[in-house]
């Protein structure tokens, strides 16, 4: 039975349930855009088209010869979603990865001979053989979700076969690819803690935004060094609570991060909810640069959290943290259930042993460039517009910002750098 519905990011939602040739149904759904579907006779109508079709295209599935029929037949001559003309972003990856990897390798294979111990023989080669980003031009090993890719494209194909009764079960069900995973294990001891110059730290911004797939820890990474922020801190941002992005004609913006929780991992707790690591509460003032990173981030976190609770309640998966049902993380799992700073300091090890030209320092460094790189910027826009700003003001600013006294500020968070240190040498102290 047909359902449409309004999802919040304004686009209707049509779910129709399908019948597949061994008596199974499945429900699908498609989206329609309000601005090309203004009414709800509107978005219905296309709707009703769009489940014909694709009907349609599971009815006249592959009737070649069962017997003989070849992973490759069944995928030239059966496989519908090479034969529909809306392609899905997933769909073109799928087809990318079937032709250019999976079919190669495992496409003479009769489906009926197809066994789990052939398909872990594949993904033991691809996953010891090194392959090149075509982004980043760098030699690696595929990552966990590469391989997921690999799984799910050859599984979605194996499951239609099974449905058409062609195979009596899908063996790729059965792979686990967190087995063949290649890591490379994570040395922590050869990664210090220093402060990036102006140069790597736009180097790095740049590069977190132009190939970083995984566009959530980007941002957060973009956040801590743009801010300051401690990964626990991050990690415990709540939208509805921590983050102000009001203005006012005077001072421009008084857009600010409110900071007063973190979460921690305490021994028979696991994961909580607590102060930050001194528990002093501050505000983070920032940048547009920030805002624009921020409510990219909520978008995105709003979206994620509409396609969960659009779903049909029998497959709904619960949003949230069942420890603090009130909270809503900017940076969180797709359920909502928030990030532990353990392993987003575990990611970003290895993240940084990949990037070429820049010095493997540890993941507090950027809250530690934040704080040595604001210093120079505030010191250098003072004496740019001959204000007579008290330097001890500048120290303590940056200092409230991070959460801390001047002393430990100066002590540990200000590292000096070489191209300042070199233009001590162009300056007269006992001139006028």
């Amino acid at each position: 039975m047909a359902s449409i519905s309004m999802a919040k990011n304004n686009t209707w939602v049509y779910q129709e349930i399908f019948n597949y040739p061994d008596g199974s149904t499945k429900r699908h759904t498609k989206r329609f855009n309000k601005k090309e579907f203004k009414t709800e006779k509107s978005a219905t109508k296309q709707g009703e088209i769009w489940a014909k079709e694709k009907q349609h295209e599971i009815n006249t599935g592959y009737t070649g010869n069962e017997q003989s029929a070849t992973l490759m037949d069944f995928y030239t001559n059966g496989w519908y979603p090479l034969k529909t003309q809306n392609k899905t972003q997933t769909t073109d990856r799928y087809i990318s990865t079937l032709e250019n990897q999976i079919l190669p390798e495992l496409g003479d294979i009769s489906l009926d001979g197809l066994t789990l111990k052939q398909i872990n023989a594949y993904f033991t080669k691809i996953s010891t053989t090194k392959i090149k980003n075509l982004n980043t031009k760098i030699l690696d090993y595929p990552s966990e979700s590469a391989l997921e890719n690999h799984k799910k494209a050859l599984s979605n194909l194996l499951t239609l076969a099974k449905n058409y009764q062609y195979i009596q079960y899908n063996p790729v069900k059965e792979l686990k690819v967190k087995d063949f995973v290649k890591g490379t294990k994570i040395v922590q001891k050869n990664i210090t803690r220093n402060s990036y110059t102006k140069q790597q730290a736009n180097f790095l911004l740049d590069y977190l935004q132009k190939y970083e797939e995984d566009k959530q820890f980007a941002r957060m990474m973009e956040l801590m060094l743009l801010t300051g922020l401690r990964p626990q801190e991050l990690c415990g941002l709540d939208i509805n609570k921590s983050i102000f992005l009001s203005e006012d004609s005077q001072d421009n913006n008084l857009y600010h991060l409110f900071i007063f929780q973190a979460i921690k991992k305490v021994k028979d707790n696991g994961t909580v909810l607590g102060t930050t690591k001194n528990e002093k509460i501050r505000n983070v003032y920032f940048s547009q640069r920030v805002y624009d990173i921020i409510l990219e981030q909520l978008i995105f976190k709003e979206n994620e959290k509409n396609r969960i609770l659009n779903q049909p309640k029998r497959n709904r998966r619960q949003f949230g943290w069942e420890k603090d049902e009130e909270a809503y993380f900017l940076f969180s799992h797709s359920g909502g259930k928030p990030y532990q700073p353990q392993r987003i300091g575990k990611k970003w090890t290895a993240f940084i042993q990949k990037i070429p030209n820049l010095p493997q320092y540890q993941l507090y460094s950027l809250r530690h460039t934040y704080a040595t790189l604001m210093l120079y910027a505030m010191n250098q826009s003072n004496n740019s517009t001959n204000k007579n700003t008290n330097y001890g003001a500048t120290l303590q600013a940056i200092a409230d910002s991070l959460g801390h006294t001047i002393d430990v500020f100066i002590k540990y968070y200000v590292h000096p750098q070489q191209e300042f240190q070199k233009k001590l040498a162009h300056i007269d102290f006992l001139k006028n």
